[in-house]
């Protein structure tokens, strides 16, 4: 039987305030590394944790509302 490997979310993904560098890219229509820039350069909150960044839903929705 093959191993599977589960990834485990960090616990901070869990809660709807934080969105993976991919989602928030879809949502903004935009590149994951401009998120990743954006995020550097301090126009998206972001945090990282055990080895993932994940991006404020909030700087989000701020952003698509500032289009």
């Amino acid at each position: 039987m093959p191993k599977t490997s589960a990834v485990r979310k960090p616990r901070v993904y869990a809660d709807d305030e934080w969105m993976s560098v991919r989602q928030a890219a879809l949502a903004l229509g935009i590149a994951p590394q401009t998120v990743y820039s954006r995020a550097v350069s301090g126009e998206l909150e972001f945090t990282r944790l055990a080895g993932y960044t994940f991006i404020s839903r909030a700087s989000v929705e701020q952003a698509l509302s500032a289009k």
